[in-house]
């Protein structure tokens, strides 16, 4: 009986090993417990049926290897709009074919438990190899990397503003919004520009994935700097790490700050640990998610708890109402938060709920992505408007993107020249904006993430950080850890 418990953990390990560098090990717990309850119930169901642990056993793994087929099928329906009732029936037909053979057989059926046995064995090993080995690497090179740096502060000089860094993940800049939506963003750039803001007019991200970009922003480093030897993969550079435990936090710690952060739904910025305060609302880890979406359409109706779409509708809210409390604290105070652009898309331009997502690169997914971004600006005027009228000294606040819209095809290439300079330009150009209301005269056209805090620093703490030479990099698909300098092909004419 110890296949259909395999079987169970066979998805789990799948997604694992596919994505072992981004998925953390809470989570992957969390879906193992939660398969292996599944699997554990359908077993005593089965059991109860047959009255034999064998067949229990047998009918449980046919149950779980056609019930994850299914899933994989459903994902066809939403791509190529086959009838869901011809895919109940690639499940319920096979299902209750081997149902029924089971109840009719008297034979002991040993040969097929040690096949289910042996075959389900193999999957998980195709998973473990990967993950092993990727661990093990990991942890050497843990020990021979060097310690993430440490900026240790003195005393800062003058007063301590409260200063407010939003991410805006996969803003686009205004040259692709303007080019590829139809909207060139005009009315919030005046806004912005109205209150004080510095909107950085040829801005470019440092890396064209978030994963890159953060770490790079939150150590106000390049990832080569970064890693051990200078060379950025995946065996010398934990990303996690530096999203954690990064410079800004123990810089802005060491002068008496509270540091208080508000994730999104990604695992990497959920919470933070050495936050002294995490503000968050909802969590479902990324396999809970792919489950909940198979057997959603075997339900009568939805439960509301389980909805990732509508948990991000309202963590934004919620955080939007927390974020406007945080100016009327007294300790000098460093606000994170994350907020989503690209896809789940889940706001209207009013701010009501998306009911029916878009998929896939279309015209109805541009327009939603343009309904989100002109509602997260309505949202951040409020914001900017409460921060200004609630803080005793004026904030510094940063508006900034990681990297332009993923509104670009996903180009499967060999070599960095096979990019088109549309892709890389849509990919690197991002959003900017500074409101630095003691001086912002370090601030210049190109100015790029990974200087953002080095001109804070030294602007407000008396701090002499290098400027650093403003870069853009991509990957190549299956090289993701490996990356080309692409500066001279995404710099504005």
């Amino acid at each position: 009986m110890l296949h259909p418990f395999l079987f169970a953990l066979a998805p789990v390990l799948f997604l694992f090993a596919h994505n072992v560098d981004q998925v953390v090990l809470r989570d992957i717990i969390l879906s193992a417990a939660i398969m292996l309850t599944l699997a554990a119930l359908a077993f005593l169901f089965f059991f109860v049926i047959y009255r034999k642990i064998r067949k229990a056993a047998i009918a449980t793994s046919l149950f779980l290897l056609l019930f994850f087929a299914y899933a994989n099928l459903f994902a066809l329906k939403e791509e190529y709009g086959i009838r869901q009732r011809y895919l109940f029936a690639g499940f319920f037909i096979p299902l209750f074919t081997g149902l029924w053979f089971l109840w009719i057989t008297s034979r002991p059926l040993a040969t097929a438990a040690r096949f289910l046995t042996i075959f389900a064995s193999i999957f998980l090993i195709f998973s473990l190899v990967p993950i092993g080995t990727f661990t093990a690497r990991r942890l050497l090179a843990e020990r021979a990397a060097p310690e993430a740096p440490r900026f240790v502060g003195t005393d800062s000089v003058g007063i301590k503003p409260d200063i407010y860094y939003f991410l805006v993940d996969g803003y686009a800049s205004q040259w692709e919004l303007k080019n590829f939506y139809g909207n060139n963003n005009q009315e919030f750039i005046d806004y912005l520009t109205k209150k004080g803001f510095y909107v950085v007019p040829e801005s470019r991200s440092n890396y064209a994935k978030t994963e890159f970009s953060l770490p790079t922003i939150l150590n106000f480093d390049y990832l080569e700097a970064l890693s051990a030897g200078g060379i950025v993969s995946a065996e010398t550079t934990n990303t996690d790490r530096l999203l954690q435990d990064h410079a800004i936090g123990r810089f802005l710690k060491s002068q008496g700050y509270t540091y208080i952060h508000f994730g999104s739904w990604w695992d990497a910025t959920y919470q933070n640990r050495y936050a002294d305060i995490n503000v968050n609302k909802g969590y479902m880890p990324e396999f809970p998610q792919i489950l909940y979406k198979s057997i959603e359409p075997f339900l009568p109706f939805k439960f509301a708890f389980l909805d990732v779409r509508r948990l991000q509708w309202h963590r934004a809210f919620y955080q939007f109402d927390e974020l406007s409390k945080v100016p009327t604290r007294k300790e000098p105070t460093f606000t994170f938060a994350h907020f989503i652009t690209h896809s789940p898309f889940v706001f209207n331009q009013d701010g009501s709920f998306v009911e029916q997502e878009a998929r896939g690169i279309t015209k109805e997914g541009r327009a939603q992505y343009l309904g989100q971004l002109l509602f997260l600006n309505k949202k951040l005027e409020v914001l900017i408007e409460a921060i200004m009228a609630e803080s005793e000294i004026p904030s510094i606040i940063i508006i900034q993107s990681d990297h332009g819209s993923r509104d670009t095809v996903d180009e499967s290439v060999l070599d960095v020249h096979d990019y088109s300079d549309e892709y890389l330009q849509r990919r690197l150009r991002n959003f900017s904006a500074y409101y630095l209301p003691l001086d912002d005269n370090m601030l210049y056209n190109t100015i790029t993430p990974v200087n953002t805090f080095r001109v804070i620093f030294n602007t407000y703490f008396g701090t002499d950080y290098k400027i650093l030479p403003d870069k853009s990099f991509i990957t190549l698909p299956g090289e993701h850890y490996d990356v080309i300098d692409v500066t001279d092909r995404v710099i504005y004419e």
